[in-house]
């Protein structure tokens, strides 16, 4: 066989040792399930319930576990930094494909959704803001994980509007800001004070001016591209925001959604 492994039983010793290094893997009443394939020089551990294969052919796997204390801990492949505690939750927000950085979610458990912003039951952004802002805001539920998408605006403002306008105002003194709650840490993603910037920021399916269709012209919608990489967790009190601070109750039509996709 191209790989060994060795065991050994003998009191209160059990435990299995690694082919090359002779690292312990568990202690006495443990249940531990492994898939071996040796000619394949590749080892699979089993998940102790669902026998959830973790690793494939080449890969290089440490776990360092404390079954006492029920509690597992994996290990850096470099420098044995320890990930997590007993009892934490581990997101994983990469795709091992070389360059990428999207998250790896399982298609039987996903759904895609798009949700108006409100405040107060209301969608309509065209709201004074200029003594208390006003937020619209989006969080998951208890249970929940969203990986948003991105963040879509329409602007309507009938009138002479310039790229140093907001609309038809005159840019504005604080800006539409987005921002979002990840983690206990709230992170300002952009505050948009003029067309011009609405323009440079929205640039995902960016549209202007009338269609043929229902959109008028002086019409400005797009997309803030977030491509998943964004993880919101309704059990860490994340959200995300779009938030008024100026007064827009001349605007239009000012209007804002997320699209996620959402764990169910």
């Amino acid at each position: 066989m191209g790989n060994s492994g060795n065991y050994r039983g003998d009191g209160d010793d059990t435990y299995i040792k690694g082919g090359t290094d002779d690292t312990k893997i568990g202690n006495v009443g443990d249940s531990l399930k492994v898939e071996a394939t040796f000619n394949a020089t590749s080892l699979k551990i089993k998940g102790d319930t669902d026998d959830t294969l973790i690793g494939n052919v080449g890969d290089r796997l440490k776990v360092d576990a404390d079954f006492s204390f029920s509690s597992l801990y994996i290990k850096g492949n470099t420098d044995d930094t320890l990930i997590g505690n007993a009892g934490d939750r581990l997101k994983v927000d990469v795709d091992f494909s070389p360059g990428a950085r999207v998250p790896i979610i399982p298609a039987d458990n996903l759904t895609y959704r798009s949700k108006v912003l409100e405040n107060g039951g209301s969608k309509s952004m065209s709201v004074d803001g200029s003594t208390t802002s006003v937020v619209f805001e989006h969080a998951p539920g208890a249970g929940e994980v969203d990986y948003i998408d991105g963040v879509t605006m329409l602007l309507y403002d009938a009138g002479n509007n310039a790229l140093n306008t907001f609309g038809t105002l005159t840019a504005l003194t604080n800006g539409l800001r987005i921002e979002m709650k990840i983690g206990g840490t709230v992170y300002e993603v952009t505050t948009v004070k003029d067309n011009a910037e609405f323009i440079l920021t929205f640039t995902g399916a960016f549209g202007t001016q009338g269609n043929g269709g229902f959109a008028p012209d002086d019409a400005f919608w797009g997309k803030l591209d977030m491509n998943r990489n964004v993880t919101l967790t309704g059990d860490d009190g994340d959200y995300i925001r779009v938030i008024v601070q100026d007064n827009l109750t001349t605007i239009d039509t000012l209007q804002s959604a997320v699209l996620y996709w959402e764990i169910v």
